[in-house]
């Protein structure tokens, strides 16, 4: 069997000794795309493309690394990122708060933590501007991520089961939430969902606290019936209330099961009975 082997260049040898990283290679990628936008290198992992076309362009491999300097912050100013969607979603928010006129832009399937580094890296300005943007990033997601702590219910039982009853309500109720969105599947899409409505922030937490009673409801409801209850609303007089009230205090015994006994000594003086599910008696 014949194999391809691929001759390295003075492109791919730069690559391996100065941009060995991914990290590098994506500042790299994107720095040639904004100055050369024709340029036909891949994505920011396309080592072999992005090799090829410093090869062809040896011009452009001191000029590379001369830009390259002062453009990164050490690796230890992100330990703090995750690949969270929702605080990816945030802070990208927040550079462009803070870097207004001077839009970040990325390798669009560039995703989480990754991609955030990326925006870090490509601003321009010199490190203390790039550390200062970090650190203000930093400290307003640890705020914005207490405000999210309204959504744990979800994660707390039956996560799935939630995220399925709140994409029902939510469409019954014709809510922006779920405007463009697929049903949910777990926390995180709800948070992305919310994150990217316009509902204010006590809209939201309006919205979550009447999902919840909605569900306890739901699942009384559910439980009920399991036992063979349903619930039965009935409009009595003041007076047979605080009759109810009396008895139950007496019998030591809840208002339902007070009603059901009466109901039952009732049926029985007149010889009412249910049997397999019909009703028999005296008529």
């Amino acid at each position: 069997m014949i194999e391809n082997v691929m001759i390295q260049g003075p492109g791919e040898e730069f690559l391996r000794v100065h941009f060995p990283g991914a990290r590098q290679r994506t500042w790299l990628w994107h720095y040639l795309k904004r100055k050369y936008n024709f340029a036909k290198i891949g994505d920011p992992d396309s080592k072999v493309e992005l090799g090829a076309f410093l090869s062809a362009h040896p011009n452009l491999i001191e000029e590379s690394r001369q830009a390259a300097l002062g453009v990164f912050l050490p690796d230890a100013e992100f330990r703090w990122v995750s690949n969270s969607d929702v605080e990816y979603l945030f802070l990208t928010k927040q550079v462009r708060k803070m870097c207004i006129g001077e839009p970040p832009w990325t390798y669009p399937d560039l995703t989480g933590r990754r991609r955030f580094i990326a925006l870090i890296d490509c601003l321009t300005g010199n490190l203390d501007r790039k550390t200062e943007i970090v650190r203000q990033a930093r400290a307003a997601w640890g705020n914005h991520a207490k405000t999210l702590r309204m959504f744990n219910w979800f994660k707390e039982q039956e996560e799935a089961a939630k995220c399925e009853f709140a994409w029902d309500r939510f469409a019954r109720l014709k809510s922006e939430v779920i405007n463009g969105r697929t049903p949910f599947q777990n926390k995180e899409d709800v948070i992305l969902a919310f994150e990217t409505s316009s509902l204010g922030a006590s809209d939201k937490e309006l919205l979550i606290q009447n999902l919840k009673r909605a569900w306890n409801l739901d699942r009384s409801r559910k439980r009920s019936e399991e036992q063979g209850r349903s619930q039965f609303n009935v409009m009595l007089s003041n007076e047979s209330i605080e009759l109810l009230g009396e008895l139950r205090l007496r019998l030591n015994k809840s208002r339902t099961q007070v009603i059901e006994d009466l109901i039952r000594k009732e049926c029985e003086s007149l010889g009412i009975r249910i049997v397999n599910g019909h009703m028999c008696g005296m008529f």
